[in-house]
Order: structure tokens, then sequence, then C-alpha cells
């Protein structure tokens, strides 16, 4: 299970830095290719904050506090006998990590993140976001419905 972990982990970085740079050299910042009509677009944007656009131009402060999660993170799946037993729990914690990594790397490299993936339906869009905030989010439901599943094995075998 460990060299599924370290190969999932590396192939998440490498992919989404390699996305994220053929989106930069083969597109303007603001230019769109529309894959499924305006349903699905590659739009190469650019982010100096999080989520939403919300703390836009606060990257040194975003820098640190990515890294204190990934530490964080990283030191909880070390240590906790809980992540080290649970499949689940181990491949979400290696999204979240794997995801907060990259878009730390062009946080730290580049100043901003690379955005491109840009859903809509009838001129109603979905946040554009990359490979990396993909393996984020997915990595916390995952680990959500993981200690969800915990929790109610550790109820059923107390009660």
């Amino acid at each position: 299970m460990k060299i599924i972990l370290w190969l999932l982990f590396f192939i998440i970085i490498i992919s989404d830095q390699i996305t994220k740079s053929v989106v930069r050299n083969t597109l303007l910042v603001g230019e769109t290719i529309k894959i499924i009509g305006s349903f699905f677009q590659i739009t190469h944007l650019e982010n100096t904050g999080i989520a939403f656009g919300l703390l836009q131009g606060m990257n040194n402060i975003l820098i640190f506090i990515n890294t204190i999660i990934i530490i964080s993170l990283s030191l909880i799946f070390i240590k906790q006998p809980i992540f080290n037993q649970n499949k689940l729990s181990k491949i979400a914690i290696i999204l979240i990590i794997s995801g907060a990594i990259s878009n730390l790397i062009d946080r730290i490299v580049i100043g901003k993140i690379t955005d491109f993936l840009y859903f809509g339906i009838k001129g109603y869009y979905w946040p554009a976001f990359n490979l990396a905030d993909s393996c984020i989010t997915i990595g916390g439901i995952l680990l959500a419905l993981s200690l969800l599943k915990v929790k109610k094995k550790t109820e059923l075998n107390i009660g």
C-alpha cells in the first residue's frame, strides 16, 4: 500500500504541474477552448487568492497557511493510528497533501495558481479550478466519509 500511496502522491503533483504548464504555455490569460459547448471549457485564469476568489493578493500569508496545513496533515497521517489502519483515510490524506503541495509550488514559483477547468450551465459558471483543487476536494470528502465510518464502527463496538 505504501508504494501505491507514494505513486499516487507523485502522479498527482506531476499531472497537476504538467496540465497547468500546458495551459500557461498554450492559452493567454482569459482565453477559452470550448470542449463541450458552454458546459465545459478550458479557460486560462490566474488566482492569487483561494477558492471563490477570496483573499486575493495575500500570497505570502497563503504560502504560510498552506505550509502549516501540509505539515499538520503529514504529522496526523504519520502519528495517528486511525489513519494507519484505514485505507480510505490514507488515500484521502494523500489526495489533500499532494494537491496542497502542487498549489504551494505554484504560489512559490510563479506567485499565483493557474486555474483552467471551467463548468457552467445556461450562463451560470462554477469558479474555475485545477487538478490539485479537485484532489483536495475529493480528499476532503473521502476523509469525512472515512471518519464517519470509523466513528460508526467505534460506536457499534462500544455500544
